[in-house]
């Protein structure tokens, strides 16, 4: 169905583009309705100061009031990490500024590729 309607709106741009160089097209005239556009702008305006404004309106209904959580459980804590301007690593909030490299031994060891396999694949025989 895809290929079908990007085959026809191909088609529809070939016509329009072998028929404006061919010349079918003597006389091309297009009308603005300039007061329904500005018009519209207007009406997106209003709804825009709406939104911003947060103007309740007679359909919305206000955000229910979230449950209270039941004794025992722990508060709710929200960690937003912090970019540090010299190097761009993140700082969690409470933590030291200054950021230090993990030692040496937690890093796992270098490896070194394993050497060749002695068996070579014969050449490939000349065409």
């Amino acid at each position: 169905m895809r290929n079908l309607l990007a085959l026809a709106a191909a088609a529809l741009i070939a016509f329009v583009v072998v028929g404006w160089f061919l010349g079918w097209y003597s006389n091309f005239h297009v009308d603005v309705n300039t007061p329904k556009i500005t018009e519209d702008i207007n009406k997106a305006k209003a709804k825009i100061e709406n939104i911003l404004t947060k103007k309740p309106n007679a359909t919305t209904t206000p955000a229910p009031t979230p449950a209270p959580a039941p004794p025992g459980t722990p508060p709710r804590v929200t960690i937003v990490p912090v970019t540090t301007p010299n190097d761009g690593t993140f700082v969690l909030p409470g933590s030291p500024d200054i950021h230090t490299p993990p030692p040496a031994e937690v890093l796992p060891p270098l490896t070194t590729p394993p050497p060749p396999s002695s068996s070579v694949p014969p050449p490939l025989p000349p065409r």
